[in-house]
């Protein structure tokens, strides 16, 4: 059996990220494994994909990624 490196959390704006995140950190201290985050931003994706001004585009991104890093 392979060793378990890293440990990945898939989270999305749905709902509470605080169980997931929990469940993630105990396992990887169970195994002494980091843990890698995974924001599911599908939907901000589709609504950028379908804009045309490329000024837009990237206000977009930008608002999207302070609202991950938040």
């Amino acid at each position: 059996m392979r060793p378990v490196n890293s440990i990945l959390i898939v989270l999305s704006r749905e709902g509470d990220p605080s169980e997931v995140i929990q469940r993630g950190v105990r396992l990887a201290r169970c195994f002494k494994a980091h843990i890698e985050l995974f924001l599911c931003e599908a939907e901000c994706a589709y609504v950028l994909e379908h804009q045309y001004h490329a000024g837009g585009i990237d206000a977009a991104r930008r608002a999207s990624l302070a609202k991950s890093r938040a």
